[in-house]
């Protein structure tokens, strides 16, 4: 099928006669609003890690026209759907395997208080460690050696799930920065 310029369209369909009550679509142009290099556009937004100007570049866009292209009343209620979509998805395969913040901790719990394989123990022809055994730890059964990194790996996280890592300044409550001041203020005062 030979490509047409919009003119060209609408040049052949005044000539066939209107039609005004019935809204035709132009040649690729899709009922919701998007044509189908902004669909390209926004698969390639969706697999690249949201990166708006890689997914211009590949849908064949100059990469400074992003910022207007995402803002774009169109764009972005499809950009909800498919977020919605995805969200919707991973609670689906989450509820399937059973994932919930309790079942993370065991998980990661198993890992973390497993014995550690020592480096200099060797491994018969199927793979398998000689010589490290496993250890019964309360409350998570027969866990076998884990290697030292993927054991602080484990600790690491369930420490921050348990809050004892604060990345960012907590706050809570509230603070009167005047009343603040003012006492610093007075404190200096009493030291003088």
């Amino acid at each position: 099928m030979a490509k047409h310029s919009i003119a060209t369209y609408i040049k052949k369909k005044n000539h066939r006669g209107s039609n005004k009550n019935k809204q035709r679509k132009l040649p690729g142009q899709l009922i919701n609003g998007l044509t189908p290099k902004n669909i390209v556009a926004l698969d390639a937004y969706f697999s690249n890690g949201f990166h708006q100007g890689q997914a211009m570049t590949a849908a064949g866009y100059s990469p400074n026209t992003a910022a207007n292209f995402f803002k774009k009343v169109a764009i972005q209620n499809e950009i909800n759907r498919r977020l919605n979509l995805m969200q919707a998805e991973t609670k689906k395969i989450s509820k399937k395997l059973h994932m919930d913040k309790d079942r993370i901790i065991t998980e990661l719990a198993k890992i973390a208080f497993a014995p550690v394989e020592t480096p200099n123990i060797k491994t018969d022809a199927n793979g398998w460690v000689q010589g490290a055994d496993a250890e019964e730890v309360e409350g998570l059964g027969l866990l076998e050696p884990v290697a030292a990194k993927d054991k602080k790996a484990a600790l690491d996280s369930l420490a921050k799930i348990e809050g004892l890592f604060i990345d960012r300044i907590k706050h809570e409550g509230e603070v009167n920065l005047v009343e603040l001041i003012l006492q610093g203020r007075k404190r200096l005062a009493e030291a003088e």
